[in-house]
């Protein structure tokens, strides 16, 4: 497993932990465990990121369609005089 390099160091350490103590089926569940906090804590640190973008996305949004409200407003004025 670990000339593949595919899996990680802490996944190759648990299983040969499994393997010398021949609890490998437990061993797997904790490094499950162990891989779905790391996604957990990632998404959440996306999600983080990415409210703060959005809305900042949708003031320029909002600010862009006050703006040409305001600028058709002024237009029909200037047409006025």
């Amino acid at each position: 497993m670990s000339a593949t390099g595919i899996f990680e160091p802490l996944a190759i350490n648990l299983i040969r932990v499994g393997e010398e103590t021949g609890r490998i089926g437990p061993m797997m569940i904790e490094l499950a465990n162990i891989l779905n906090r790391e996604v957990e804590t990632g998404i959440k640190r996306a999600l983080t990121f990415l409210e703060p973008v959005l809305i900042l996305v949708l003031g320029v949004m909002i600010a862009a369609i006050i703006v040409s409200i305001l600028v058709g407003i002024l237009s029909i004025n200037d047409l006025a005089r």
